[in-house]
């Protein structure tokens, strides 16, 4: 599987919630990682690469919150074929 990038938000946070199947997901701070893509105001998104301090398995009915100092992403998804589901929900910091 290919690596994933660590993504980071500035105005939202991150209420994310496993509804169906399981997921790794990893973390680290943001000042511990790369920055890959510069920021985009527009996506309010910035891409990061670097080390997972992180991993956790997220299973259905787990949740996680991604604050902006969080450098977040999905490692792998446990069922193959897919069979995953998740809610987003962005929280508005301002």
């Amino acid at each position: 599987m290919e690596e994933t990038q660590f993504e980071a938000h500035r105005n939202f946070v991150d209420l994310q919630i496993v509804l169906e199947g399981e997921e790794y997901i990893a973390w680290n701070k943001i000042g511990d990682l790369t920055e890959a893509i510069p920021y985009n105001a527009e996506r309010d998104v910035q891409k990061f690469t670097g080390k997972d301090a992180h991993k956790m398995k997220m299973s259905e009915g787990m949740a996680y919150i991604c604050f902006p100092w969080d450098g977040h992403k999905a490692v792998f998804h446990v069922d193959q074929p897919l069979r995953f589901k998740k809610a987003v929900i962005k929280l508005a910091l301002n």
